[in-house]
């Protein structure tokens, strides 16, 4: 929800009560439409991993049934996303098929949909992370590059731009040196956690 309300170009920054400025600025259909499809796309990613960690026949053919569900579920409240998107005023559909990078990203997405399909029907499971991973990422592409870089759309034609409302240089050096020394701790423990999931007990 907050995701489609960064870019509904409702968030009104001069609103002088708290429903305008904490309510209706960010709740309203696109932004709904946005939620279901969010929580619809993360269903279909939680089956697509889940189907990789099966052993049983009976559980490959359980998993593979939800993420059809979860894929039809995606397809419906994709097409939810375009109605509230065309009734609210949000050129969505200039978005995505205004652009040269954003067919292409849409073909891609669509083209490895259907090769997972083949891949998954064929038993074949290893790859199938990558291509859902693929797809999300043509997803988010193909919504961000018509208006890049400014990220959050305000109400009255404002926006936030990556690059004229970046933050002080030292300030971002600093943020980076953090996360750097973050990921020493962060990533010798996500390798852990992916090796005792994959660790044969005997």
């Amino acid at each position: 929800i907050i995701a489609g309300s960064a870019v509904s170009g409702r968030i009104d920054t001069d609103a002088t009560n708290f429903s305008d400025a904490y309510l209706f600025s960010w709740l309203n259909w696109f932004s709904i439409a946005i939620g279901f499809f969010t929580v619809s796309v993360c269903g279909y990613l939680a089956a697509i991993f889940i189907i990789g960690e099966t052993n049983s026949e009976e559980d490959r053919i359980r998993f593979t049934r939800k993420i059809r569900h979860m894929n039809v579920a995606a397809v419906i409240t994709g097409a939810l996303v375009f109605i509230a998107a065309y009734f609210e005023g949000i050129p969505l559909f200039d978005w995505v098929f205004g652009s040269t990078t954003g067919k292409i990203a849409i073909i891609a997405a669509l083209a490895s949909l259907i090769i997972m399909w083949v891949l998954l029907l064929r038993g074949r499971k290893r790859i199938l992370r990558l291509l859902a991973g693929f797809q999300v990422t043509m997803i988010l592409l193909t919504v961000t590059v018509r208006h890049y870089p400014n990220i959050i759309v305000l109400k009255g034609d404002k926006y936030l731009s990556l690059l004229e409302n970046a933050g002080n240089g030292q300030t971002i050096y600093w943020l980076g040196m953090a996360l750097l020394t973050g990921s020493i701790f962060i990533l010798p423990a996500l390798y852990y956690l992916i090796y005792s999931f994959h660790k044969r007990t005997v």
